[in-house]
């Protein structure tokens, strides 16, 4: 499996930098910001494939082959930093920052709720745009799939410390103290999660974070959609676990009905449905046909015509007809 670094586009700027850094020392500035450098030979691929102008001036902004080159491979923002360029560097320095704006993208959450959230929790001035632009530079999850951030968040926990005859203690004891908190990490969570609100919400909670307020009754229905679904899934395989694996979700599915039902009252649903089928009225006066026709309309000058007693049709109206006498 071929991996790629969230931090690629990051990568190609310290690749093309007019100070012409090694591949070591590439490596070493990304161990240092915690970012995935994957192996030497990625960086130097990588270099191979961003072939820069010569000469190359980036900070000119008069130099047109340099300026279009910077355009095309998406680099002019960390060239030129912005306001959102330099909130999005402060969450790469704030460890905690960092963390939580990696796993709620992960999670599909919106940038902008995920900005106001590391305002309000972490106390660094960020905005949608500087979401935008650490989720371009150091944490693009569009350019792997679902099993390929999966496999790379496991690699990561990988190259923590070491595991080989010749390693001392202290590395051994920090590759298995990684690999333990590697499981409770949340970025891994909410990469194995499917996307939705309910992932965003529980990453949250593993960070630590208590929402404000949790609809019960939602949660529960997803419980019991969910446990369905794997109960479904179970009965599917023929393994020798899935039968208990298909009793056990059954058992969920049944217990978050009973909850359910304790929960949400029947009448609300009833009045639920009563208020998506209800009729609702135009508080708006009905229009006049002076203003449908904008006075371009005729008015009928005749008066209107009764039926009288021998069947014909004399001009009457709001009056009474006049009749001759009849005789006795």
């Amino acid at each position: 499996m071929q991996l790629r670094s969230p931090a690629e586009f990051y990568i190609k700027y310290l690749v093309v930098k007019p100070e012409n850094l090694s591949d070591q020392a590439i490596e070493n500035i990304l161990k240092e910001l915690e970012l995935d450098f994957i192996d030497t030979k990625y960086i130097t691929a990588l270099r191979e494939r961003t072939t820069k102008p010569v000469p190359f001036y980036p900070k000119d902004r008069l130099h047109s082959r340099s300026q279009r080159f910077i355009l095309k491979e998406g680099l002019h923002s960390i060239f030129f930093p912005d306001v959102n360029m330099k909130a999005a560097l402060r969450v790469l320095e704030t460890p905690r920052a960092k963390e939580f704006v990696e796993a709620m993208l992960l999670s599909r959450a919106p940038s902008a709720a995920i900005a106001g959230a590391v305002r309000s929790q972490r106390g660094i001035d960020c905005s949608a745009g500087a979401i935008d632009k650490y989720k371009h530079y150091f944490w693009n999850i569009d350019l792997l799939s679902s099993t390929q951030m999966r496999t790379l968040l496991i690699y990561r926990q990988e190259l923590v410390g070491a595991t080989g005859e010749n390693a001392s203690k202290q590395d051994r004891a920090l590759h298995n103290a990684a690999k333990k908190a590697g499981y409770m990490d949340a970025r891994r969570i909410a990469s194995e999660l499917p996307n939705s609100p309910m992932t965003a919400l529980m990453t949250q909670m593993r960070m630590g974070a208590m929402p404000g307020k949790v609809e019960l009754a939602k949660l529960v229905q997803m419980a019991q959609a969910f446990s369905i679904v794997r109960t479904a899934e179970a009965t599917m395989y023929n393994s020798v676990q899935d039968s208990q694996k298909a009793l056990n979700f059954s058992h969920v599915a049944r217990n978050m009905t009973d909850i359910l039902e304790k929960v949400v009252k029947p009448d609300e649903h009833l009045h639920e449905g009563l208020r998506k089928i209800g009729l609702r009225t135009d508080p708006l006066t009905p229009p006049t046909v002076h203003q449908l026709s904008d006075g371009s309309h005729t008015v009928d000058l005749q008066p209107p015509q009764v039926q009288n007693d021998d069947g014909e049709y004399v001009a009457g109206g709001d009056e009474e007809v006049e009749r001759e006498p009849t005789e006795p």
